[in-house]
């Protein structure tokens, strides 16, 4: 009962940091040194979360689910994982690898998510 209770604890907090990084994001799209400011969220994410932007960008979708279900991650979080990722992105200037490699990100997120919360089973279409 206490590791349920302590878990979720861990997913509030996440969601907690996950909101308070989407703020950030919309703040900075009133002015300010938007390069910066990702790469401030990325230390984020590694200080606060032990997630390795970097790294996740390297990895293929299923690790990259695999990775952030096992430090807490639940679809919802997920979901708005994807949300602050979409928003670094975009505050991005268009031919910024940073813009293509965060966006590559946000897809294999999406595409993992729907994989792996997928309950449809399709194989007697085939």
């Amino acid at each position: 009962m206490e590791q349920r209770d302590y878990i979720k604890r861990q997913i509030e907090q996440i969601g907690i940091m996950l909101e308070r990084m989407f703020s950030t994001l919309l703040g900075l799209r009133s002015g300010g040194n938007t390069g910066s400011v990702v790469r401030q969220l990325c230390g984020e994410f590694k200080e606060e979360l032990d997630i390795d932007i970097d790294t996740l960008i390297q990895a293929d979708q299923d690790t990259v689910i695999r990775v952030l279900q096992s430090k807490g991650f639940d679809y919802d979080l997920l979901v708005r994982l994807r949300s602050v990722i979409d928003s670094m992105a975009s505050s991005l200037q268009d031919g910024d690898p940073a813009k293509d490699s965060l966006t590559s990100l946000s897809d294999k997120l999406g595409a993992g998510t729907r994989a792996a919360y997928s309950t449809a089973d399709f194989s007697d279409f085939q």
